[in-house]
């Protein structure tokens, strides 16, 4: 006789002699909401987070002891799912379900056939309800309508992965094509409800955020029509839940996709490769053209599709081949319809982003104004341009591990060489700010080029406008806050930066913001600097106990170059200030 007993007053108890289960489901007057606690509290985020929490530890507790002792979850996936749906503001059910997530997963089909019951079920309530306005109803309503979702989000990736599900994807046409609107299917419940301008804004949020999980080969092509009509239609809820899907699926199936088990294919290179990309390219360039000030809805768009582009850098930064077979012929700007495979591998995003940045002219083609084949020049406007290195600062702030050294490798020594020849003040302070968020962010991926993005930041100090000396000042700073090996890159040209900081402190005409800067980087310099000289005497010191007098003498003439061998002491660092800054602390 085997007896579960876990906080969400459940009971489950099994006869192995005959095979029967008996389910025993019944409610505990500790686990029903507070007296006091009002349908608005019950939906406040605090309530949901901390009303519980030493409830929440008794599931956890029981739920380790008990998982593993089940022998047949199918039989009580059902009663759990069913209990949840009894009570969907109750965090507790949620959060045991969390810890028997992959039994659910090995029990998708029943699951998902519960969500779709209960989906038509709260569908057909709601065509029905006349008291819409009642917020008690609203409250309950939208838990309602959040537990299928919430059950979703509690499932592994892998569930998402089964392109024959007919619970989960319908019937496939050709090129992953469904019905999103499809309501006997998983994946079109979730494009259904985040692309519903009445749906609540918490649900329609989910569920767009439960859409990039959904396969690439059939979110894409979705994505990318609706996408259009969006943009076509200036439609900014259904943009903003557009490009939170991509990111979403960048982020699940690119940043951290991994090689796993044989029948799976690492979904980062199949979204990067989608011929559909193409479109959605083009859709998000043409949203970033539109006119938009500060802090209103097409900004905000805007901001979504900088983080889509930048997610998909780091996604096809994330597989080195993928990377190389896109960089390895010329990266074409003219724009085409052509959903080919040969389009999709001839355009890295990253050059792509790096050439409409550096360009002032950008070659469009003409397709869409019914004339096949012509294409025309354009010039490239300068909001647009920002948007490219806004795009690069955000891919640096994303940008994993593995991708930081390729990235700096493709982006600096083009932007480095660029610099100097553009003609706009304020394309080149964006320049500047793009050096400055890569050194903050990508560490020691930008050594080899820290000298001379020293001398950028000089530049920009002394001949630039007052956004480029404030951008200047920025990447000084965080070069000299760098780590030991950029540090000792870029020693010769601190007397230089001394001198230029120096003027610039001494100077009535500078501003504010320049002024501040400066003298974070004036004190950063020389608090490297102080304990640069510290270690310094402190080996002229050992060197001397060792009987090395001359030695001192060598060390303190070639201050920032290789040091001869010394017999006897142990070192085998190549540069004394290497060894000296790293060991400063």
């Amino acid at each position: 006789m085997l007896i579960i007993t876990c906080a969400l007053s459940t009971s489950i108890t099994t006869d192995h002699s005959n095979g029967s289960w008996r389910l025993d489901i019944h409610h505990i007057a500790s686990k029903r909401t507070p007296q006091g606690v009002n349908d608005s509290t019950l939906a406040s985020p605090w309530y949901k987070s901390v009303s519980s929490h030493a409830e929440i530890s008794q599931v956890k507790e029981s739920a380790q002891l008990k998982i593993d002792t089940v022998e047949d979850w199918n039989l009580l996936v059902v009663p759990l799912i069913d209990k949840l749906f009894a009570e969907p503001s109750n965090p507790i059910i949620v959060k045991f379900l969390s810890y028997i997530s992959e039994q659910l997963a090995d029990a998708a089909d029943i699951v998902f056939h519960r969500i779709l019951l209960r989906t038509r079920q709260l569908d057909e309530w709601k065509s029905h309800d006349s008291e819409i306005d009642n917020p008690v109803k609203l409250v309950h309503s939208l838990f309602d309508r959040l537990c299928p979702l919430l059950i979703i989000r509690l499932l592994p990736l892998r569930v998402f992965n089964n392109l024959n599900s007919s619970l989960m994807y319908g019937v496939l046409r050709d090129q992953g094509y469904f019905d999103i609107n499809d309501p006997e299917c998983v994946a079109g419940i979730l494009l259904n409800r985040a692309f519903n301008n009445l749906e609540f804004d918490d649900v329609r949020k989910l569920a767009a955020e439960l859409s990039g999980r959904i396969h690439p080969q059939v979110l894409l092509p979705i994505i990318a029509l609706q996408l259009e009509d969006a943009a076509n239609a200036r439609e900014i809820l259904k943009i903003k839940a557009c490009l939170f899907a991509l990111c979403t699926s960048f982020v699940f199936h690119g940043i951290q996709s991994l090689a796993v088990s044989s029948g799976i294919q690492i979904r980062g290179r199949d979204s990067i490769v989608h011929p559909a990309m193409r479109e959605i390219r083009n859709t998000i360039e043409t949203i970033l053209l539109w006119p938009s000030l500060d802090g209103d809805e097409v900004s905000k768009a805007q901001h979504g599709c900088i983080d889509c582009l930048a997610l998909m850098i780091c996604t096809e930064l994330q597989d080195p081949e993928l990377f190389r077979d896109l960089t390895t012929k010329k990266s074409s700007l003219v724009r085409t319809p052509s959903w080919s495979w040969d389009a999709a591998m001839r355009n890295s995003v990253l050059s792509c982003v790096i050439n409409q940045l550096t360009n002032d002219k950008i070659q469009v083609s003409s397709a869409k104004r019914g004339n096949e084949g012509c294409s025309y020049e354009s010039s490239m406007p300068l909001s647009f341009r920002m948007c490219m290195a806004n795009v690069l600062i955000s891919a640096c702030q994303k940008m994993p591990n593995s991708g930081k050294k390729p990235f700096a490798r493709k982006v600096l020594p083009h932007l480095i060489q660029s610099v100097e020849m553009i003609m706009e003040s304020e394309i080149r302070a964006a320049f500047v700010q793009v050096f400055f968020s890569a050194v903050y962010h990508l560490k020691s991926a930008v050594l080899p080029y820290a000298s001379d993005l020293l001398k950028v930041s000089l530049k920009s100090l002394t001949d630039g406008s007052d956004k480029e000396k404030v951008a200047g000042a920025k990447l000084m700073a965080s070069l000299m806050a760098s780590e030991a090996a950029i540090l000792e890159s870029i020693a010769r040209g601190l007397l230089d930066a001394r001198t230029v900081l120096s003027s610039i402190l001494s100077s009535s005409d500078t501003s504010p913001e320049v002024r501040q800067w400066a003298e974070i980087s004036m004190v950063r310099k020389d608090q490297k600097v102080q304990r640069v000289t510290r270690r310094v005497h402190q080996v002229i010191s050992l060197f001397s106990c060792l009987g090395s007098s001359m030695m001192s003498l060598q060390v303190m003439g070639r201050y920032f170059t290789d040091p001869p061998n010394v017999r006897g002491l142990p070192v085998s660092s190549p540069s004394v200030i290497n060894l000296l800054v790293s060991s400063s602390g």
